[in-house]
């Protein structure tokens, strides 16, 4: 089990109910979650539902007695390893793209030293919009992680690109973060060993968390060149020259 922990800000849209499975694929790598909930987001889904799944309590307003007492936007923007939000609606990514702090959620997202990982879904139109992308770019630029959206049939009936990724992926993505592994896989982003005879997993591309397990490029290519300076070819790139070679010398 892992001692990992996030906060999930669940924003208000149709996507608000993958929210639920990603609690419960999160669970089964051993990351912990806490919630809060946007008065949006509570339209689309239950405090009840959202308290049951995680264990925690829920959190959704900014201005209450007993929780403000202790500084409770700030206590939770530090108490989790990673901030997640899903679903990330153009309203909190504007939000958080111009600085704005008028409810839990955004003071939240503005008060934390944490990373961050958004999971946009909206209508095709708003992703699409100038405003949006122009938000996009300034939160990548402030260090803001994204996955998807993806791209699909909408609630609304129209296409592209636009759907929130699937709880799967998002918890694919939070895992390969913090370095936690699913059950029977490495702990590591993108399922990527550690280089020989180091700690220190090879970086890697964000969309690489969803590749399969095993050595990635450039670690197989250190790999060879060690292997070959010490006389020996590793037994695929051997075989394909040798594979070369001969279907040369069947053209010729």
């Amino acid at each position: 089990m892992s001692d990992k922990r996030i906060l999930l800000i669940i924003g208000g849209g149709i996507a608000a109910y993958k929210s639920l499975l990603l609690i419960r694929e999160l669970q089964k790598r051993g990351i912990g979650t806490r919630c809060i909930l946007t008065n949006a987001g509570a339209e689309f889904v239950t405090p009840l539902s959202v308290s049951a799944l995680s264990g925690d309590r829920v959190y959704s307003q900014l201005f209450n007695l007993t929780d403000e007492a202790e500084m409770g936007h700030i206590e939770l923007s530090r108490s989790a390893d990673l901030v997640v939000v899903a679903p990330a609606t153009a309203d909190l990514m504007a939000k958080a793209a111009q600085g704005l702090a008028n409810d839990l959620a955004s003071t939240t997202l503005l008060a934390t030293d944490k990373p961050v990982l958004m999971a946009p879904a909206m209508n095709v139109r708003m992703w699409q919009h100038k405003a949006t992308q122009r938000n996009l770019a300034t939160l990548r630029g402030d260090g803001i992680h994204f996955i998807g959206p993806d791209e699909g049939e909408m609630a609304c009936g129209e296409f592209g690109p636009g759907r929130m990724a699937e709880p799967l992926a998002i918890a694919e993505a939070v895992a390969g973060l913090l370095h936690v592994g699913a059950p029977g896989r490495p702990a590591y982003p993108g399922d990527c060993r550690p280089d020989p005879g180091t700690d220190r997993p090879c970086p890697l591309s964000f969309q690489s968390f969803l590749r399969p397990a095993g050595l990635c490029h450039r670690q197989r290519l250190r790999s060879a060149r060690r292997q070959r300076h010490a006389g020996v070819w590793p037994d695929g790139i051997a075989g394909s020259r040798r594979h070369a070679r001969h279907s040369r010398g069947n053209r010729l």
